[in-house]
């Protein structure tokens, strides 16, 4: 009798080590009661199709169209600009030359930086009357394309008293070839006062 009870103890134990082996063990293969699930990630590969590419190359070709005599213009209205302001101060430098030293000073076109020609277009210099050097040399930049013409002469001169010994004259810088180009106009009075204006 005694080795029945003590049978029937040992299976109610390990009855009891197995129920808390299986307690012990279950949460483990659970996260806050909800079992656990592995994720895939698929990969899709990316492309672009031939629709597609061809739709781009269709909206740069119209922007390039669009956009590229648009630069052009405003690239030479940029020139056009700056080349007008730079004649223009040249014949304020003239002038004031003139009356600061009580001689004539005269501008006229250059194409080589130390005789006088008659293609403003190729530049210009200053020079003043018992100096060996001119006072100042311009020549226009490379890239720029556009034409400086003079109303009929390749020199002014200033007198002492600021005023022209020479006509009136007006300088147009513009090159018409570009479309909807904006020429400036560089008026010099007999009186020796410059104007720009955009024609």
């Amino acid at each position: 009798m005694c080795s029945s009870l003590k049978n029937s103890h040992s299976k109610s134990v390990s009855g009891t080590e197995r129920a808390g082996a299986r307690q012990t063990t279950e949460p483990r293969t659970r996260v806050f009661g909800r079992p656990r699930f592995r994720l895939s990630v698929v990969r899709v590969a990316a492309g672009v199709t031939l629709i597609e590419l061809l739709v781009v190359l269709s909206v740069l070709t119209i922007l390039m169209t669009v956009g590229v005599p648009s630069f052009v213009t405003l690239t030479h209205n940029s020139q056009t600009s700056a080349l007008s302001g730079e004649l223009a101060m040249t014949f304020a430098l003239a002038r004031s030359e003139a009356i600061k030293r009580g001689a004539p000073v005269t501008v006229c076109a250059s194409s080589d930086g130390a005789t006088c020609a008659e293609d403003w277009s190729a530049g210009w210099i200053v020079t003043a009357a018992g100096d060996a050097e001119p006072l100042r040399v311009h020549q226009p930049k490379a890239s720029y394309l556009g034409p400086v013409e003079a109303s009929g002469q390749g020199r002014v001169v200033f007198g002492s008293l600021g005023a022209l010994r020479t006509a009136a004259v007006s300088f147009t810088v513009c090159d018409e070839s570009i479309a909807n180009v904006r020429c400036r106009l560089v008026d010099l009075a007999a009186s020796g006062r410059v104007t720009i204006s955009t024609r």
